[in-house]
């Protein structure tokens, strides 16, 4: 293969990467707003049960999240990445109601 179509290759890659990692910087900055709002609103709820579509909203954020950051290696930030790491087991009611406590009891984001 000729050098100058490798090259052409290499450009319009690095092009479409640039752009796609800036669409995805922007994801995870409405990501990181949306988790705030959801633990927030988790924070109001009298019961686990109450706060349930937030608590999976959230573990489907983490599932997007943790394959950024685990199967791509794509640098999501350490708050984002904290969350992903805390929230890998979200789908279990005994961690749902740990998170339930310590959002009830003021905590704004995992740690």
């Amino acid at each position: 293969m000729d050098i100058s179509v490798i090259d052409q290759i290499l450009s319009e890659n690095i092009e479409l990467f640039d752009r796609a990692s800036t669409a995805i910087r922007q994801c995870l900055q409405a990501y990181e707003k949306k988790c705030s709002e959801l633990i927030a609103e988790i924070a109001t709820f009298d019961s686990v049960s109450a706060a349930e579509h937030n608590f999976d909203s959230l573990f489907d954020i983490q599932g997007q999240l943790a394959t950024l950051l685990f199967k791509y290696r794509f640098d999501i930030g350490p708050k984002l990445e904290t969350l992903t790491r805390e929230f890998d087991r979200l789908y279990d009611p005994y961690i749902r109601n740990y998170w339930f406590e310590k959002f009830k009891g003021g905590v704004r984001w995992p740690e």
